[in-house]
């Protein structure tokens, strides 16, 4: 790891995801280094087009989200703000800061996508909660306090989430 630096959040909060993967098998592993290290090498066949690209992206947007929906994932983001009057005793003890609106803008549009690949038209809280930690656990960061305390981000994430779902009808 030496030489490599934390990107600052403000250029951690672009990515739309942060997908934890664990170390893989010893047979993995093993199919990972056959493929990748012989002497022949697959052949990358085009699955998209730029223009297919942009429909998909135009056919994502159009994805209804009902009001009470959209609510609680504002309520989310308001609720995981250290600062916030919605903010509840653990949020206030153990976050540093909480989600942003492009956090808040990526669990949308990552529901919407969720949604399609599911084969629905319209987005659901389990949309939502299919999305919400790979979407937010590297956007909310716990402050010394919780690191210090063991606070598992995705515990309290998901607490926070469940509290905004039941708090919209």
């Amino acid at each position: 790891m030496e030489g490599t630096y934390s990107l600052p959040e403000a250029q951690i909060d672009r990515f739309l995801f942060r997908i934890d993967i664990a170390y893989p098998s010893e047979d993995t592993l093993e199919r990972i280094l056959s493929a990748t290290t012989g002497s022949s090498q697959q052949e990358v066949a085009q699955a998209l087009r730029p223009d297919d690209i942009l429909d998909l992206q135009r056919i994502v947007r159009s994805v209804p989200v009902a009001e009470h929906v959209r609510r609680s994932v504002a309520r989310l983001g308001l609720a995981t703000q250290p600062g916030s009057d919605t903010a509840s005793a653990s949020v206030k003890r153990f976050l540093r800061f909480g989600l942003s609106p492009r956090g808040a803008q990526a669990i949308m549009m990552s529901a919407k996508a969720n949604a399609l690949f599911a084969g629905r038209y319209n987005v659901a809280f389990d949309d939502l909660r299919a999305v919400l930690l790979p979407a937010t656990r590297h956007r909310i960061h716990l402050n010394y306090e919780g690191i210090a305390e063991g606070v598992s981000l995705d515990g309290l994430i998901l607490e926070v989430f469940e509290q905004c779902a039941r708090g919209v009808s």
